[in-house]
């Protein structure tokens, strides 16, 4: 009889463990969501933001490049962008 209410104890905490990790996981994904649905938004703000920058003045062939974005109103590289936000904060912090 003893051995049962040990395993019994033992399952009981092995499913409470169990429940933890389900709640965690289902944080994760949850967060993972958002995390994606602001990629793919910004996937899509980015050709937007460069057709409203460039179709001000006539386009011309290789306008669109991929491997850039907007930034304060012009395009740059996406590297040339990290480099821009970094001094920017830098410069607010003091």
């Amino acid at each position: 009889m003893v051995e049962l209410e040990n395993a019994m104890e033992e399952l009981r905490l092995e499913n409470s463990a169990l429940q933890a990790n389900k709640t965690s996981l289902k944080d994760e994904l949850s967060t993972q969501k958002k995390n994606i649905l602001i990629m793919l938004g910004e996937t899509f703000n980015k050709p937007v933001r460069q057709a409203h920058i460039l179709y001000r003045g006539p386009p011309t062939e290789g306008d669109f490049d991929v491997n850039k974005d907007v930034y304060e109103g012009c395009l740059v590289t996406f590297s040339k962008v990290d480099e821009l936000r970094a001094s920017t904060l830098r410069a607010a912090r003091g």
